[in-house]
C-alpha cells in the first residue's frame, strides 16, 4: 500500500499554490517546477516500492525482553539486488521498531532495535509492517512482514524474600540444614571415627594426627523446601496504563525467582487454566516467566469450586502462596476454611489498593503481604 508522508502532503499543498500562481501569471518556469516535483513523486514511489520488495529481512529465532528494557537480539537486513535501497522502517502498533537509512547493493547489515516495551505480553511478527520512503521521503510504501515468530516480554522483577517453604527434603546445594549428617556439604558439623565405608578423601587429618585413630569430616545435611505459588487472573483495578494483573505478574515472577535462588522446588499455577509448572531449584525461571508473559485476564475463576480444584492439584507438603490481583468473598471463605490451612504455611500477596478490603477478613494464621508496581511491601 502507498500513502504520502507528512512532508509529501506539505509539498503537494505547496504545489497546489504554485499551480494557482502559475495560472495567474502564465509563467512557464512555475510549470517547470511543478513538473519536477511531480517527477520526484513518481521516482519516490518507484524506488520506495522497489526497496520493500527487494529487502530480505531475517529476524532472530526467538526474541525475549523485559518490561522497560531494550531488546538485545539483532535483526539481519540483506539487499541481494544490484540497486541501493534505504529509508527503511519496521513499524508496530506501538510505533517505530527498527530504522535503516541506507543499504548498498549486494550488502547486509545487523541492527538491534532500540524499542522498550512498557508492559509484559507477546507481540507477534504479524503485527509488524515494512515501510520505505526512499529516496525523497515524499511517498511511503509498506507491506506486512512475512515472518513467523513473536516478541515475548517478561514482567519486570525486583528483589524480595521468598515465601515460606515446607516439605523440606535432602537436596545437594540446599541452603538449609536438616536433622541428619552428611559426608558432604557447606556447613561443617564436626568429625567422627572412620568406618570401612568412608572414602579416604574425607579423612580429617588434623584430628587424625592426635593419636585417637582416623577421623572423617561430617557436615550438616543440606535440605530444600517446596513452595506452591498460585496466581489469580482477575484484571484488578486499572492504574494509569497498567492493571492489577500486571502488578501481580511482577510480584509472582519476583517470588518465583527468589524462591529458586533459595534452592526451593517451585510449582506454579495460574487460575485461568489450572496447569501446573514444576520448576527445579536454581533454575533460571524462564519457564515461569514465559507463562507470566502469556497470562491473560480471566475474571470467572475465583469460586470455591475452582479454588478447591486448584488446591487439590497442588503438593500436600509445600508452603502455599497466593498472588492475587483481586479478591472475592468465596476466596476469603476458602482461606478461612480450617481444612485448607490446617498444618500449612499459607501466605497471601495482594495489591496495595486492596489493603482496606482484606484487612481483618482473613484468619490471623495466614500471612498477608502487599505489593505495588515496584516492590513487595512489608516483606518477610
Amino acid at each position: 500500500m502507498t500513502y504520502p508522508s507528512k512532508f509529501g502532503v506539505s509539498v503537494v499543498t505547496l504545489s497546489f499554490f504554485l499551480y494557482l500562481v502559475s495560472m495567474q501569471s502564465q509563467s512557464g518556469i512555475l510549470f517547470l517546477i511543478l513538473g519536477i516535483l511531480f517527477g520526484c513523486f513518481i521516482i519516490n514511489y518507484l524506488k520506495a516500492k522497489k526497496s520493500i520488495s527487494l529487502l530480505s529481512l531475517i529476524p532472530p529465532e526467538s526474541i525475549t525482553a523485559t518490561e522497560g528494557k531494550h531488546i538485545n537480539e539483532t535483526w539481519k537486513f540483506e539487499n541481494p539486488s544490484n540497486t541501493d535501497i534505504g529509508h527503511i522502517q519496521i513499524m508496530g502498533p506501538w510505533g517505530k521498531f527498527i530504522s535503516l537509512s541506507f543499504l548498498a547493493p549486494e550488502s547486509h547489515s545487523y541492527i538491534t532495535p532500540k524499542t522498550m516495551f512498557k508492559l509484559r505480553g507477546t507481540y507477534s511478527f504479524d503485527m509488524l509492517k515494512l515501510v520505505s520512503s526512499y529516496p525523497f521521503g515524499l511517498i511511503r510504501c509498506w507491506k506486512k512482514i512475512r515472518c513467523s515468530g513473536e516478541i515475548m516480554v517478561y514482567p519486570k522483577v525486583y528483589p524480595c524474600m521468598p515465601p515460606q517453604a515446607a516439605g523440606f527434603e535432602p537436596m545437594l546445594g540446599g541452603k538449609f540444614s536438616g536433622k541428619y549428617k552428611s559426608r558432604t556439604g557447606d556447613q561443617f558439623h564436626g568429625v567422627r571415627p572412620l568406618v570401612p565405608q568412608d572414602p579416604v578423601k574425607f579423612i580429617h587429618w588434623p584430628s587424625s594426627s592426635k593419636g585417637q585413630g582416623l577421623m572423617v569430616k561430617e557436615f550438616d545435611e543440606e535440605v530444600s523446601g517446596r513452595v506452591s505459588i498460585v496466581m489469580g487472573c482477575d484484571t484488578g483495578e486499572h492504574i494509569e496504563d497498567e492493571t492489577g494483573l500486571d502488578w501481580a505478574a511482577r510480584a509472582a515472577g519476583s517470588l518465583i525467582l527468589s524462591s529458586l535462588d533459595y534452592g526451593y522446588q517451585v510449582e506454579f499455577m495460574n487460575l485461568a487454566d489450572f496447569d501446573i509448572v514444576n520448576i527445579p531449584p536454581f533454575d533460571d525461571g524462564d519457564t515461569a516467566m514465559r507463562c507470566l508473559s502469556r497470562l491473560k485476564a480471566d475474571n470467572t475463576k475465583l469460586s470455591k469450586e475452582n479454588l478447591s480444584l486448584a488446591f487439590n492439584k497442588l503438593s500436600k507438603k509445600s508452603g502455599l502462596c497466593f498472588v492475587m490481583s483481586d479478591i472475592s468473598k468465596d476466596f476469603i471463605e476458602f482461606l478461612n476454611d480450617n481444612t485448607v490451612v490446617k498444618n500449612r504455611k499459607v501466605a497471601v500477596f495482594v495489591p496495595s489498593y486492596l489493603l482496606d478490603r482484606i484487612n481483618g477478613q482473613i484468619e490471623n494464621s495466614i500471612i498477608i503481604r502487599y505489593f505495588n508496581s515496584e516492590e513487595i511491601v512489608n516483606d518477610l
